[in-house]
């Protein structure tokens, strides 16, 4: 998941092609998602996981990969 700025005009292909040309293969991601805004952050300012996966299974019945 990648928060995108006002400025940033990248696409998601983009991100994983940039991660194929400098990481090996086995650490490129398989997919990106690019969120609208900030991520959900705690009160110690750290990323809430459970929202981010939240938003990921939303409008399926169960939650299983």
């Amino acid at each position: 998941m990648v928060v995108r700025q006002d400025a940033m005009k990248t696409a998601a292909e983009e991100l994983v092609d940039c991660a194929r040309r400098a990481r090996a293969g086995f650490k490129v991601p398989r997919s990106v998602e690019l969120l609208p805004g900030p991520l959900p952050l705690s009160g110690a300012f750290k990323p809430l996981p459970r929202e981010l996966r939240r938003r990921s299974w939303e409008g399926r019945h169960r939650r299983v990969g």
